[in-house]
């Protein structure tokens, strides 16, 4: 072989052939090798897909509890490029598509939900999650009260 070059879509260096690569799409490689005896080409294609980053989505919530009991809360991470590797959370754990934890007390919780992809692009969001103690019944009772053996089954107490 006495040569061999490159279309304008690449470059040689040393024995690789490189193609810049500057924008998502399609680029049409030829290489052309020379000798003594003919020529030979070949045609192959270099197409270029890049990533993007995950995207996470929570809305804030509340929460009324009687009891510290475990709350899951939902949440969406997706990927175009369906190249999702983990998701994590700041407070509890991933269960599915929800977030779930016991808090401690009741108040405020901030919780951090990051998305990685298989190339370490990162989304983040946070969600407010405020646990309330619920409302509790409540009966007033009235002082008992004596009625006469005659008298009538109604009465009315004030």
């Amino acid at each position: 072989m006495t040569n061999v070059r490159v279309n304008s879509a690449g470059y040689l260096s040393g024995n690789q052939v490189c193609v810049p690569v500057t924008m998502a799409g399609t680029k049409v490689v030829r290489l052309i090798a020379e000798g003594q005896c003919g020529v030979d080409t070949c045609v192959f294609n270099v197409t270029t897909v890049f990533n993007s980053a995950p995207v996470v989505t929570a809305r804030d919530t509340t929460l009324s509890l009687c009891t510290l009991t475990e709350v899951c809360i939902p949440f969406t991470a997706t990927d175009v490029n369906n190249n999702l590797k983990s998701v994590v959370a700041s407070l509890g754990t991933v269960k599915g598509n929800f977030i779930c934890f016991t808090p401690t007390s009741f108040g405020a919780y901030n919780i951090t939900i990051t998305a990685t992809d298989s190339c370490d692009l990162t989304a983040q969001t946070t969600v407010k999650v405020t646990v309330n103690l619920g409302p509790t019944a409540s009966i007033v009772c009235l002082r008992a009260t004596s009625l006469p053996r005659c008298a009538s089954l109604i009465r009315c107490i004030s």
